[in-house]
């Protein structure tokens, strides 16, 4: 059996250098890391800044989702007093709206236990990519950190733009034609959020709109905070594993280099036991990782989870149901189903690249 000298592996690491210099460390870690970063400061999410900030920030979301909610059960409450007859329509959109409110604040609310949990992990996580970053396989490393950095951004981009749109396009586009072409019945009012507002929003398009943006800032905000913190976590599980999988590549090319010297077989167990025992360690604090993820963060994406595919059977059902007879709240409820799919999808995806990236280790082993 042929392995590489002590001598001659020193030597190629040597030549490659110790990693990156800390200025670009740095700088890759403020472009990588602070993107997450960003997305829970403007939700009020992050541990480290002030105190007034997170404190509006938590009384903006009290409001919005008191209101939103609220609004609901005053209208059903309005309803059942009129002895007022609703229609199928009406009671799956009041379902369907409810039931989004409602997991948006119980998501919120799991989750604001944990911030401080998960910034000392985030923490510990930015401390080992500095590690990995002065390592031979910095490049490695950045390879692929860019490449899922990039993949996660793309998913909380669509997501900050989607739901909004969500709400406000099936609302706004019959609003807005009827407020610029009067008298213009082509389209009824779509309204997602089906506030007892106290006035008429044919006749004040602006605060219904007004309050309309609020909901759908909320809910944006709320859960890309949550999936930014999560993805982040996610992608550093991943590229570690990756890592793990190119240094036993390597192991497995010195192994079978002709440039190597012959030695005793005690000596070639001994360096061959001591780097597999290395990966092996690195594999099982990835694993360890992820108890602790898992922890965090299970019942969150349950609640997700869950709610995406409560929404997915409704609005497909509805879909099918409605599909000849009222293809105004068909589109509605396409733009539900839509949401549905996307963040169901995000979920099942998301752990899934952790599973291959695992797998990988296995395959090459």
């Amino acid at each position: 059996m042929k392995i590489a000298s002590s001598q001659h592996i020193d030597a190629e690491e040597t030549s490659r250098g110790a990693g990156l210099p800390i200025k670009l460390i740095n700088k890759f870690l403020d472009e990588h890391f602070y993107g997450f970063k960003k997305y829970m400061e403007v939700a009020g999410f992050w541990q480290g800044q002030s105190t007034c900030v997170k404190s509006l920030m938590k009384m903006w979301f009290l409001i919005v989702f008191t209101f939103s909610a609220g609004s609901e059960f005053v209208g059903f409450y309005r309803s059942y007093r009129k002895n007022e007859r609703m229609s199928l329509e009406a009671v799956t959109d009041s379902i369907f709206e409810t039931s989004t409110v409602l997991i948006i604040v119980s998501l919120y609310l799991l989750y604001q236990p944990k911030l401080k949990k998960f910034k000392s992990f985030l923490d510990f996580a930015v401390a080992d990519c500095r590690r990995m970053l002065r390592s031979e396989e910095a490049d490695v490393f950045m390879e692929f950190a860019n490449f899922y950095y990039k993949l996660a951004m793309l998913y909380l981009g669509m997501f900050m733009v989607m739901i909004p749109s969500a709400i406000i396009f099936p609302v706004t586009m019959p609003l807005l034609l009827n407020y610029v072409v009067p008298g213009n019945t082509s389209f009824e009012p779509i309204i997602i959020t089906q506030a007892y507002v106290g006035f008429e929003p044919r006749e004040h398009i602006l605060p219904f709109l007004f309050l309309l943006l609020n909901f759908g800032a909320a809910m944006a905000l709320c859960l890309n905070a949550c999936s930014s913190s999560l993805l982040f976590a996610v992608i550093f599980l991943v590229v570690k594993f990756k890592v793990i999988g190119c240094r036993l590549d390597k192991l497995y090319k010195r192994l079978n280099d002709d440039r190597v010297v012959q030695f005793s077989v005690e000596y070639n167990q001994d360096l061959l036991y001591r780097h597999i025992k290395e990966l092996i360690k690195d594999h099982a604090s990835c694993y360890e990782v992820l108890g602790q993820i898992a922890a965090l963060s299970g019942n969150v994406l349950f609640v997700a989870l869950g709610n995406a595919i409560f929404d997915l059977i409704i609005s497909g059902t509805m879909i099918v149901y409605q599909f000849d007879n009222n293809p105004d709240h068909c589109l509605k409820m396409g733009t539900a189903a839509c949401c549905s799919l996307m963040s169901g999808f995000a979920l099942c995806f998301i752990g899934q690249l952790v599973t291959d990236a695992s797998d990988e280790i296995f395959d090459k082993a």
